[in-house]
């Protein structure tokens, strides 16, 4: 008995494998039509500027996020205050009294009540200096 069962499987598997085959060619042959068809739609969507997908939930919640975003009012923000330097900096050297050398010596002079303060900083003038290259012309030449 499992002689015919094996012998009945076996003409079964050779009847059925070529329409199995031939499922198998067709959709083949589709997937590979629909390729070219979607390879095609694609490149004329793209010169002609279209998007080639379509938009999801997701990318419609987006756009309003940033939509949202751009219409905020923007804050202005403040105008910056230029800084001003204060400059306490002051030397003062007293000579000794000559009647008694040792008298104010350890003493510091009162401080000015007032803080000068000054809108800009003294600008540093700095000398042009010669460049390698113009010394290597001049050698040169």
């Amino acid at each position: 008995m499992g002689f015919f069962k094996a012998i009945g499987k076996g003409l079964l598997y050779i009847i059925f494998s070529p329409i199995i085959l031939g499922l198998f060619a067709l959709y083949a042959v589709y997937s590979v039509v629909v390729f070219f068809v979607e390879f095609i739609i694609a490149i004329i969507k793209f010169f002609k500027g279209d998007k080639l997908t379509t938009r999801t939930k997701e990318d419609e919640e987006v756009q309003r996020l940033k939509e949202a975003e751009e219409n905020k009012p923007v804050e202005t923000p403040q105008p910056v205050q230029p800084t001003q330097t204060v400059n306490n900096y002051f030397f003062n050297q007293m000579p000794p009294n000559m009647q008694n050398p040792t008298q104010n010596q350890n003493i510091l002079p009162e401080q000015q009540d007032t803080i000068l303060i000054e809108d800009k900083p003294q600008e540093i003038e700095m000398q042009n200096s010669i460049t390698y290259e113009e010394d290597e012309e001049e050698n040169y030449d």
